[in-house]
């Protein structure tokens, strides 16, 4: 023995809608049961009732996603010259670290001889021998001493070499420090990288 046909079970559902073979629609839904179906038709109870039936939808509308695109694009227009920056500012960081190892040299070097050294452009052993900093070192840039006056001032320049243009950095950038024992502050950097 079966148990009676949902209309007959309840009263509420007595407005469902029929369809041609006397079965019930399976899209109507009554109000009064607290449990929901999985979206896949309709559930009994532990009372051998229908439960309410659901098919939910879920997802995200169109505007709800074009306001997500441009935030993120706003982020990113933001964000990647912040970026830009800091990689730049990283790299050029061995130019200092260099600059002052050479600073340094500079001044042993004025001790001991009585002035300051002028060293040219890609001159390693000049800057090995008589300085004793190794320039090799440094993968992105070249550097000079020039400007040299007597055991009162010189400049250091750290150049952006062809290595340094193929990562990132401008071709005419350069780091430049330039010492005067008679200034305040005795040293100054100059730099050109963007």
């Amino acid at each position: 023995m079966g148990l009676p046909p949902p209309w007959e079970q309840s009263p509420e559902l007595l407005s469902l809608d029929l369809h041609p073979s006397g079965r019930y629609n399976m899209w109507a839904m009554w109000i009064g049961r607290a449990s929901w179906g999985s979206g896949l038709g309709p559930l009994r109870g532990t009372d051998g009732r229908f439960n309410r039936f659901t098919l939910t939808a879920s997802g995200f509308t169109l505007t709800e996603l074009m306001v997500v695109v441009v935030l993120v694009a706003i982020l990113a227009a933001i964000a990647i010259p912040v970026y830009d920056r800091h990689i730049r500012q990283t790299k050029a960081s061995e130019a200092r670290s260099m600059i002052g190892a050479i600073v340094a040299a500079e001044k042993a070097y004025a001790e001991r001889n009585g002035v300051f050294l002028a060293v040219s452009r890609n001159s390693y052993q000049d800057f090995l021998e008589r300085l004793r900093v190794d320039v090799k070192e440094s993968e992105l840039f070249d550097y000079e001493v020039s400007m040299v006056s007597g055991k009162d001032s010189f400049t250091v320049t750290a150049w952006v070499n062809s290595q340094g243009v193929k990562e990132g950095l401008p071709a005419s950038g350069f780091l430049r420090y330039v010492y005067n024992i008679n200034s305040t502050p005795r040293g100054r950097w100059e730099e050109q990288l963007d």
